[in-house]
């Protein structure tokens, strides 16, 4: 039964590969108040928004969900902003957001080269990525730093822009590895490349892994590697310069700090993050 059910699933994710001649998903405009009727109708916010379990997905029902959704909503609502959602691929978002078309991303690494067209909040959480591998082929890969790995001819799966810890990062661009990096545009398609054999291992966030491979019934198929990536790093909500004014996201960071010394955030986290 399980190579049916993962059949299915690599069926299903395998068109989402970067590089592949399908196009990425078409953008989500669906809408929804933050929390109650906005105080402001001047103010308006576009949060954009990929599957990614547990910090943003969508219900069966169609509403959006997660923590990163959570939080936002209660920031939005606290800041007396009309709150709305539009989906597309990590990359295609990080355009749409240096043009001003989305407004906000969640759960993004502050980088020099980012700062250029988005400001930053305070940190939202800690993002700590782990290697995953097929189940049974950890001593197979017994390498303890990502550069070793690769000199074995590893296959590597990651998401399409993501920042990765700098030890990543150097593997990711070095030259000699390039014919051993695949690029997908979420996580949920690494798990299938891995179990297609089209690589040997993918790096993911390990909430996100969890989730995912609890979900498509893979916890017994993947095992995650014990090489450490870094020791986590801070995330933050990423906001478009040419459509976010400096005061608003002052005001957005207020309304963060607040439900940080509430407990609202607290919840939150215990709800999606435990």
């Amino acid at each position: 039964m399980r190579r049916v059910i993962i059949a299915s699933v690599i069926l299903v994710l395998g068109a989402a590969v970067a590089g592949c001649s399908r196009q990425a998903p078409p953008a989500d405009r669906s809408a929804g108040p933050a929390a109650g009727d906005p105080v402001e109708a001047g103010c308006r916010l576009t949060m954009g928004w990929d599957p990614w379990p547990p910090f943003h997905y969508q219900q069966a029902g169609g509403e959006l969900a997660g923590f990163d959704v959570e939080l936002v909503r209660a920031m939005a609502a606290e800041a007396g902003c009309e709150l709305r959602f539009e989906r597309d691929s990590w990359s295609e978002l990080l355009v749409k957001l240096r043009e001003g078309s989305v407004d906000l991303l969640t759960g993004a690494t502050l980088t020099e080269a980012r700062q250029q067209f988005a400001a930053f909040s305070a940190p939202i959480r800690r993002e700590e990525f782990a290697l995953y591998v097929r189940a049974g082929e950890i001593a197979r890969w017994n390498a303890d730093a990502p550069q070793a790995l690769m000199a074995q001819g590893f296959r590597v799966g990651v998401t399409d822009a993501y920042v990765y810890d700098p030890s990543i990062e150097a593997v990711l661009n070095e030259p000699e590895y390039a014919g051993q990096v695949v690029y997908a545009h979420f996580g949920e398609a690494l798990g299938g490349l891995l179990i297609d054999n089209e690589i040997d291992g993918f790096v993911e966030n390990v909430f996100a892994a969890a989730s995912f491979m609890r979900r498509l019934g893979l916890t017994d198929a993947i095992a995650r590697h014990p090489m450490q990536l870094g020791e986590g790093t801070d995330v933050h909500i990423m906001y478009s310069r040419a459509s976010v004014p400096p005061p608003l996201v002052r005001q957005l960071d207020e309304a963060l700090a607040k439900l940080k010394a509430s407990g609202g955030y607290e919840a939150l986290r215990v709800q999606y993050l435990e």
